[in-house]
């Protein structure tokens, strides 16, 4: 039950990101998007970069399902004991808590 609840409330708050994103509502992610996105609360970063790492079909737009199959990706391989839960130290091994 956990997994799972735990599950819905990743998947629903990628698709609410992924739609603060999408400013012209049409389920992808433009190179602009992507840049105004990827810039707002970083210091000045490559996003070409990000986006090309997104981007898997390399057709210069991000789909939803892009999105999520990278960040499943990385989330998998973070979460190391596979409980579906990134504990502080999976977080912190992985460069995102200190």
């Amino acid at each position: 039950e956990q997994r799972r609840l735990a599950t819905a409330r990743a998947s629903a708050s990628a698709r609410a990101l992924f739609a603060k994103f999408d400013t012209d509502h049409n389920g992808q992610l433009s190179v602009d998007e992507f840049v105004r996105a990827s810039n707002t609360q970083l210091p000045k970063v490559d996003s070409t970069a990000i986006l090309n790492r997104l981007d898997a079909n390399r057709d210069k737009k991000v789909t939803l399902v892009e999105y999520r199959t990278l960040t499943l990706t990385s989330f998998d391989r973070l979460d190391v004991d596979k409980d579906m839960i990134l504990s502080p130290a999976e977080q912190r091994a992985g460069g995102f808590a200190r």
